[in-house]
């Protein structure tokens, strides 16, 4: 849990919540931290350049608790990308719902906050980055042998385009909010991803490394995904100019190449 504002944050105007930072300026939402336009840092820096196409590209970061879930999603909003905080963590500091008292109440409301906040998402640029998704709290129903809710089954699955698993640390950071161990942690990390990945969604891992090598290779496998959609989305004839230039291209190459022999 970070408990200071970015460094590259400082001089801005930041608002600490309970599960992370969120910007708060003109274009953020009171819910999670979600901003209507993306920032014009992350449009031409070529960090993951957007041309409006990624509209409905969400994606999840989940994990265990204690995993580095949230400094995630606090690395990717330092470098400008609209972002969605955890609503798990605001409750419990709350007072009014526990999960040690009552899962079921105390998940329903997590659910409901997260709908909520994830309908502001129609309209808004991606990709945007979740802490924690939909399905978490389905995960927890689950080891806690409980009767998962129907509501469950008739939540959209499709509009998240990935689920990065982040995977146990050596350690387990105990505090006033998380009660856990890290057996638990372990436990419902393979509950997690079996939740996303039976609906279809991809489950990426992100394995230990240091926070900043997270970041890096969480916004590397995005991109990626990003430029095959975009590629995958670009008109037949829009690929066969472009394989036609560049065979016009290789012949021209040729031709000044022999060019260059017959003078020497």
């Amino acid at each position: 849990m970070i408990t200071r504002p970015p460094a590259s944050g400082r001089g801005r105007n930041w608002d600490r919540r309970d599960a992370g930072f969120r910007q708060t300026d003109r274009h953020a939402s009171p819910l999670g931290g979600i901003k209507t336009k993306p920032p014009t840092s992350w449009r031409n820096t070529g960090e993951l350049a957007s041309s409006g196409d990624e509209i409905g590209m969400r994606i999840v970061i989940t994990g265990g608790p204690s995993v580095g879930k949230t400094t995630i999603v606090s690395g990717v909003a330092e470098r400008g990308f609209p972002f969605v905080q955890e609503f798990a963590t605001q409750i419990i500091k709350e007072g009014v719902l526990l999960p040690w008292v009552d899962r079921c109440s105390f998940q329903n409301e997590v659910l409901r906050r997260q709908c909520a906040a994830e309908k502001e998402l129609d309209n808004v640029e991606g990709p945007v980055f979740l802490d924690r998704g939909l399905f978490d709290g389905e995960a927890y129903y689950i080891y806690d042998k409980l009767e998962i809710p129907d509501r469950f089954s008739q939540l959209d699955a499709s509009k998240y385009s990935v689920a990065f698993l982040v995977e146990p640390l050596n350690f387990f950071d105990k505090t006033e909010v998380r009660r856990e161990d890290l057996d638990f942690t372990h436990a419902i990390s393979a509950i997690l991803e079996n939740c996303y990945s039976s609906r279809g969604v991809e489950v990426v891992r992100v394995p230990a490394m240091t926070p900043d090598e997270r970041v890096d290779f969480v916004i590397a496998e995005v991109r990626r995904r990003m430029e095959a959609r975009a590629e995958a989305s670009q008109p037949e004839f829009e690929k066969e100019k472009a394989t036609v230039h560049v065979g016009s291209s290789h012949a021209s190459h040729r031709k000044n190449s022999r060019r260059i022999a017959s003078v020497t």
